[in-house]
């Protein structure tokens, strides 16, 4: 149907990545690209639009590196497909080089609007926290049929702390 771009499934393990990580602690581009198996110049190009969108922070220099703005349980994965795919992929029509047309349609047009309304309820709904612990469980173990609830402990001072009521810049 609709695949995400290489940008966009990069972008979702990077920062999967980045929220298994410990708080506070800056990871250079090397060692995310290493881990994940993504190409270091493909991969610096998606980091910094994520940091654009306010998704990563970074620093420059010996001991710098990327880490995430605000913490894992804020992040849902509709917030990454946004930044890297932009709005277009959810308004462009299914079969044709255009925008969705609301008044007439393609042939897919009324079961696409249903099945795409679900998949950004869907990812809205998934965390960057919820997705990394799933990723982990499939590693360990096989799936088991019970609802994961990721709770934030709120006891690290990362970036966002500082932030803001809601932890927002």
């Amino acid at each position: 149907m609709m695949p995400f771009s290489r940008s966009c499934v990069y972008g979702i393990r990077a920062m999967s990545y980045l929220a298994g990580q410990p708080c506070g602690r800056l990871i250079g581009v090397q060692q995310i690209s290493q881990h994940e198996g993504i190409p270091a110049p493909y991969l610096s190009k998606v980091l910094l639009d994520l940091r654009r969108c306010h998704l990563l922070r970074s620093r420059r220099g010996t001991g710098g590196g990327f880490e995430l703005f605000l913490p894992p349980a804020e992040i849902t994965l509709l917030m990454i497909v946004n930044c890297l795919e932009g709005n277009d992929i959810f308004t462009r029509c299914i079969l044709a080089d255009q925008a969705c047309d609301h008044v007439g349609g393609c042939i897919l047009h009324e079961k696409w609007f249903a099945i795409r309304n679900q998949l950004i309820r869907s990812l809205g709904q998934i965390s960057l926290a919820k997705a990394t612990e799933i990723q982990r469980l499939k590693r360990e173990k096989p799936p088991s049929k019970t609802s994961l609830e990721i709770p934030w402990s709120g006891d690290c001072q990362g970036p966002w702390s500082n932030a803001g009521s809601h932890g927002r810049p």
